[in-house]
């Protein structure tokens, strides 16, 4: 009945030459695309950001803004039973349809409105047999909108099944393992403590550990955030464990209805909803519950269930979790990166089981971020870090104009974004997000220190952690037997039950939150320090291992030619200056200009701008960041001084052609009248001296030098 009212307002308003009847009549069948497979899905659905905010605002809507009480029974049901409107202010949703009519009347493209996102973005569904690119250009010739991008399938970046943790003898080595080298075993009393090597101190043999333990000694004893440092698990959502402390806060932000929700859910997880009956079917929309659990309905071809649905449990976001922050020194399990005291750990549930979609993780990384998001009650405060142990493979970040929005934003606030690298052994340049820029992206090595066998690489990976770790773990088979193996406590025989399960576990998945907690380390001690000055600590003090200790060149060296392995004592230690540059290079702007085709091209711009500012263009580069970072500034100098060292005073400013502040960390500079360059890097307005970029290292082209 309420879509057969709102279908008759609309039909008085719509004044393009499409017939009403026909818009709706095609509206309706884009609901049918829903039941086709997740590759049909994805193709179909599109992320857009309009140019015009009004159109927006006239959309806006979510399917969690319908009140809906689908029980009488409010005690039992009192969990599902009330959706109220969050963050959705009412505009011209007459005026809004119209827009999309007028959209199928230019471009004979049906756009179904799916649900308002945030800051002008909204998501829809396309019916048409053209291809994204094809629907892309199509559209773009509107001039409605700012970008679009696909609406992308996003995994976990974990590897194998998990294995039981082997007990490891703390007084002898009578399981031929490796013993810790350099920390107490004794230190703490948790199960498997003295199995994770990476937390021990990095040596030879041993290069792939990360110091992790001594650097927890220098943090306790210097840390000076007075506060715990927010870090989002933008993941499969949480499990309650024993090893394992959550915030209160979270959300979940899943919107795909690829598993449902139950109405008789067990919230006690004891194992009572592992089939959930068909009458007690819910299709999934987002609310303030992230716990790791769904049901596997079968549907018809209408999309109804026709059967009773079984449990779906990821346990990804758990095994994340615990790999920052497991508690220590209670008797069993493991022992986290940080001690659990200092961190909050937010649950921002994006992913159903293993996967999902792309305007799930933009909008978990938005509302991470601060961002009010429609349907949903937003986050008290922006978290400090986000980890993402996800991606997909979809060409990269410069194809996903919407994610790397999102990022951006997040950076603005000055959030260390952590993305992992990908499993599927290929150059990362093709993974999302860990191609996005100002992202940290983190490789995967092994104990020795090479490369992870699975490992994604290539230089858009920053730096490499551990790929094998020890974790809280729960699944599927756990939760519906805690008798397996992986739930038996080594020390007595007898199960833990479904909120003590423990694994190894493998992917770069678990290497991201060994670097968050990193970041998290040296904001306890710097909390002064910009997301962008964090991620270069990381960077810049990690430790290079090329090769072995029996001289022999490794894989790493050849595979990740930017990325060392994470030290993190060396890092919170770092006295990081940002403003006292020591990296540059000057290139010739026509360097490459060799050939005779590209002299005459040469020749060309000699008569548009004369030959002195053509034989004086230079590329310039410096510092250690490759974008803006926020509360980072530079100036430009040149000067004719004899002098031994370029400073201010000896030297002309270079005003930027836009008359706006640098904040990039390069230029294109016309060195006329001039023999030499430099810069300062200023934070807050608090620079640097002038370094000065050796000009006399840039080849010219043949055409500058006759």
């Amino acid at each position: 009945m309420k879509k057969l009212m709102l279908s008759a307002v609309i039909l008085t308003s719509l004044s393009s030459p499409l017939m009403a009847d026909e818009y709706f009549t095609k509206a309706k069948s884009i609901d049918n695309l829903q039941k086709k497979s997740i590759q049909k899905l994805s193709e179909y659905s599109i992320i857009v950001k309009w140019k015009n905010i009004s159109n927006y605002n006239n959309l806006l809507q979510t399917p969690e803004s319908k009140r809906v009480d689908k029980r009488s029974d409010l005690n039992k049901y009192q969990k599902h039973s009330y959706k109220e409107s969050i963050n959705v202010v009412s505009g011209d949703r007459d005026a809004g349809i119209n827009v999309l009519a007028n959209v199928y009347s230019e471009t004979n493209l049906l756009l179904k409105h799916i649900r308002s996102s945030s800051k002008g973005v909204d998501l829809f569904k396309v019916q048409t047999n053209k291809k994204y690119k094809e629907v892309y250009s199509i559209l773009m010739t509107t001039g409605l909108f700012q970008y679009i991008s696909e609406n992308k399938i996003i995994k976990t970046n974990n590897t194998y099944a998990p294995k039981p943790i082997p007990l490891r003898n703390r007084a002898s080595n009578e399981s031929g393992l490796t013993t810790p080298q350099s920390f107490d075993p004794e230190k703490y009393n948790d199960t498997y403590f003295t199995n994770s090597l990476y937390l021990d101190e990095q040596q030879a043999y041993l290069m792939g550990a990360h110091s992790v333990l001594k650097a927890n000694d220098y943090v306790d004893a210097n840390k000076v955030m007075t506060k715990k440092v927010r870090i989002a698990i933008v993941d499969t959502g949480k499990w309650e464990h024993e090893d394992v402390i959550w915030s209160e806060e979270g959300v979940d932000m899943v919107s795909w209805n690829l598993y449902s929700n139950c109405l008789s859910d067990d919230t006690t997880n004891s194992g009572m909803d592992i089939t959930c009956p068909l009458a007690d079917y819910e299709e999934k929309e987002r609310d303030t519950d992230p716990t790791d659990k769904s049901w596997d309905f079968e549907l018809d071809s209408d999309g109804n269930p026709i059967g009773d649905g079984q449990i779906k449990v990821g346990g990804h976001g758990l095994e994340v979790a615990s790999t920052v922050a497991a508690i220590r020194n209670n008797a069993v399990g493991v022992i986290g990166s940080l001690n659990a005291n200092d961190v909050e750990l937010i649950a921002v549930r994006s992913l159903h089981f293993n996967m999902g979609l792309s305007i799930d993780l933009i909008d978990s990384i938005l509302w991470s971020a601060g961002v009010d998001i429609p349907g949903v009650p937003s986050i008290s405060e922006p978290v400090d870090i986000i980890n993402l142990s996800l991606g997909g493979n979809g060409g990269g970040c410069h194809f996903n104009i919407a994610l790397t929005d999102a990022i951006n934003y997040a950076r603005e606030k000055n959030i260390v974004v952590v993305a992992a690298a990908g499993n599927e052994y290929i150059d990362a340049k093709n993974s999302e997000p860990a191609s996005c820029e100002g992202v940290l992206t983190v490789g995967a090595n092994d104990d020795s220190g090479e490369m992870g066998v699975f490992s994604n690489f290539g230089d858009t990976v920053d730096v490499t952690f551990s790929g094998y770790v020890n974790s809280a773990f729960i699944s599927t088979y756990s939760y519906k037997d805690p008798d397996i193996s992986i739930c038996i406590n080594p020390l007595t025989g007898t199960s833990n039950g479904r909120k003590g399960c423990y694994g190894q576990v493998s992917g770069t998945s678990f290497s991201a939150p060994l670097a968050s907690a990193l970041a998290a380390s040296i904001k306890m001690v710097n909390p002064s320090l910009s997301e962008g000055e964090i991620r270069k600590v990381i960077e810049t003090t990690a430790t290079e291992y090329n090769t072995d200790e029996h001289g022999n060149t490794n894989l790493r060296s050849k595979k990740m030619a930017n990325a060392n392995i994470g030290n993190y004592y060396n890092a919170v230690k770092s006295n990081f200056n940002i403003t006292e540059l020591d990296k540059g290079l000057a290139l010739h702007h026509y360097a490459n200009y060799t050939t005779p085709v590209k002299e005459i091209y040469l020749q060309e711009m000699e008569k548009l701008a004369g030959k002195d500012k053509v034989c004086n263009s230079y590329d310039l580069s410096w510092g250690l960041f490759a974008e803006p970072v926020t509360t980072i500034t530079y100036e430009l100098y040149v000067s004719n001084s004899s002098d031994e060292a370029m400073n201010s005073a000896n030297s002309d400013l270079v005003v930027d052609p836009f008359n706006t502040t640098r904040v990039t960390p390069s230029s294109i500079v016309d060195m006329t009248g001039f023999t030499r360059v430099g810069v300062k890097s200023c934070k807050n307005g608090s620079c640097g001296s002038v370094y000065e970029l050796d000009l006399t290292q840039a080849q010219l082209p043949n055409y500058c030098v006759n």
